[in-house]
């Protein structure tokens, strides 16, 4: 498909892309996530969340297609996207205390940190990673 984008001048272009559905639920946390091509290099793509499909013409296209053809059932990923039209995530804070928000994004208590037993995976895992990472090189631990 042809994609029109704006440069950091506001000027508009075109740019050719291939999309190609990502099958998240192969991973051990399905997270949606995007696939589209944008040259014949290695690394020559976009990756992405539900979200983007609100604002980029090739995330929507992509999203909507997955949709129609069945590749994309999880009521989750079509919440995310709903919340996204509406300036939400489901973990925000805004939304931390409703009850169905939270459970159908992935536990009673969505907002809290990643909880083993609820399989939810906590999207800011890499400040404790990298907050662990600064500890042991201050502290040679």
């Amino acid at each position: 498909m042809e994609e029109t984008l704006k440069n950091a001048k506001g000027k508009e272009y075109k740019e050719q892309c291939d999309l190609w559905h990502y099958p998240y639920y192969s991973c051990p946390y399905p997270e949606y996530s995007t696939a589209i091509i944008v040259g014949d290099n290695p690394g020559d793509y976009r990756s992405g969340w539900t979200s983007l499909s609100v604002k980029r013409e090739a995330y929507r296209e992509l999203l909507r297609r997955e949709v129609i053809c069945g590749l994309v059932n999880d009521p989750k990923i079509i919440m995310d996207v709903g919340l996204a039209v509406l300036n939400l995530r489901a973990d925000m804070s805004e939304v931390q205390y409703n009850k169905i928000i939270n459970e159908a994004a992935g536990g009673k208590d969505n907002h809290k940190d990643y909880e083993e037993d609820e399989q939810y995976h906590n999207p800011d895992w890499w400040i404790e990673h990298w907050l662990a990472k600064q500890i042991e090189e201050k502290f040679n631990t």
